[in-house]
């Protein structure tokens, strides 16, 4: 009924059923359609479907008991429940897919699976079982079908094709038919479990454990490779936050940076207070995320680096810069080209040279400022008489202001005569519109009143 009323009332907003992807939820209040499997008939009729640990205990992770993916009755156990919930709630283009665990085999070692490449063949296979259902019973009339968007916080590379000469395809390549996007949860930044701590994740490097063949790895290297390799397809970046951290405010503006970094067309963006949403009950939207870049000019620049090893990351927006530092280990020196507003509205002359040290993101922009005066001060004038009053404006700021709204309050027992310009009157305010001021330009406005 939700998905029904949702595309009904709110055709452009993008929406999708939440679906847990390898295991079967206990809690009976969390379930709903996010439990594919039934867990009061799976523990009732098929306790061997259940997953098992080295220890022959079933696997429990976040009010969950995993599954075996890999047996074809709980694949079609899980498509059944899927088709069954899809035709109820309207059929929607994207199914967002939770705890989409690559890394099974390799945290639990089930019997069944004694190495991860094996659990990895599973969920692929769970993966593609399901979506080519999707695909031949679920034709939109554009003939598309709807697809997955898991969330990819356990490992950004699973889909990453590989790199001439560094690396191979990553195991999730044959699953990206059947994706429409990924969800990167704690995207840049991660809140931890105990109150106030706040982790920015690994980079990676170029060679040993971390090497770009290892998409378990390199955390932030995988997100921005997965956020600008696929601009066809949704992204969702939600950075998680304590707010109350001390360091929150600095990784906070390294997150935005990094989701500037890697933006396109269908990109968006949730800054997500982790365990502290009682406080935002309408959302946390940081100051940060209003800065008036414009859109981007191109795709972003590596300088000292590329993307396997990391460097300062540059990109273009039309009205600033975004300036990017994700590795650990290393500081940058970047010269401002021009005169630019920083993220605390101090300004930065062209030619400054500002360091950039590890895990920094900075934002540099330009905006009009435009500052007004009236002239005179005070007048002398008896009832019946005239006064002109002189309105002085000039652009301090790094960028020309377009149609500049200035207003001036008309005084309490006077009467408007004349203006020059004309000027509108909005209630008690004069208000003229100036369709362009250049930086350091400055003009003149008059207007008489009479004394009542």
């Amino acid at each position: 009924r939700m998905g029904e009323v949702l595309r009904h009332h709110y055709p452009d907003v993008i929406w999708m059923p939440y679906c847990f992807t390898p295991a079967t939820l206990v809690s009976a209040s969390a379930r709903h359609n996010g439990d594919l499997y039934n867990y009061d008939d799976v523990n009732a009729n098929h306790p061997d479907w259940f997953l098992l640990d080295r220890s022959g205990q079933r696997i429990f992770f976040d009010d969950s008991y995993y599954v075996d993916i890999g047996r074809q009755e709980v694949r079609e156990r899980a498509w059944q429940s899927l088709r069954d919930f899809l035709n109820r709630c309207g059929r929607p283009r994207y199914i967002y897919l939770d705890n989409y665990d690559m890394r099974a085999g390799e945290r639990y070692a089930p019997p069944n699976y004694p190495t991860n490449d094996l659990w990895v063949q599973a969920i692929v296979g769970w993966t593609e079982y399901v979506g080519s259902r999707l695909r031949s019973e679920f034709r939109f009339s554009d003939g598309s079908y709807p697809r997955f968007v898991p969330n990819v916080a356990w490992a950004p590379g699973f889909w990453l094709r590989g790199i001439p000469g560094v690396s191979q395809d990553a195991p999730g390549v044959a699953t990206l038919p059947y994706m429409g996007g990924f969800l990167v949860e704690h995207a840049f930044m991660r809140a931890l479990t105990e109150p106030g701590r706040v982790r920015i994740p690994s980079y990676g490097t170029a060679s040993g454990s971390n090497g770009p063949q290892q998409w378990v790895n390199g955390g932030i290297r995988n997100t921005v490779r997965l956020a600008t390799e696929y601009p066809d397809k949704l992204i969702i970046l939600i950075p998680t936050l304590w707010t109350n951290a001390p360091d929150s405010p600095q990784k906070l503006r390294f997150a935005i940076a990094g989701c500037l970094i890697v933006q396109h067309d269908n990109t968006f963006v949730h800054i997500d207070p982790r365990r502290e949403q009682d406080q935002y009950p309408d959302g946390y939207y940081p100051p940060e995320l209003f800065v008036p870049l414009g859109l981007p000019r191109g795709n972003f620049q590596i300088l000292n680096g590329d993307i396997i090893v990391g460097g300062l990351f540059i990109r273009e927006y039309q009205n600033g810069v975004v300036v990017w530092n994700p590795r650990h280990d290393a500081t940058y020196t970047y010269t401002v080209p021009r005169d630019y507003y920083d993220w605390d509205r101090n300004l930065v002359r062209a030619g400054t040279q500002v360091q950039v040290p590890p895990h920094t993101g900075l934002v540099f922009y330009a905006a009009p400022e435009i500052t007004i005066s009236l002239s005179p001060a005070q007048a002398n004038v008896l009832p019946g008489q005239t006064v002109e009053f002189t309105v002085r404006y000039r652009n301090t700021g790094t960028a020309a202001g377009t149609d500049v709204r200035i207003s001036v309050p008309l005084p309490d027992g006077m009467t408007l005569v004349s203006s020059s310009p004309t000027a509108r009157l909005e209630g008690r305010q004069l208000v003229w519109t100036v369709p362009s001021v250049p930086v350091n330009g400055e003009g003149t406005l008059r207007f008489t009143v009479r004394v009542e």
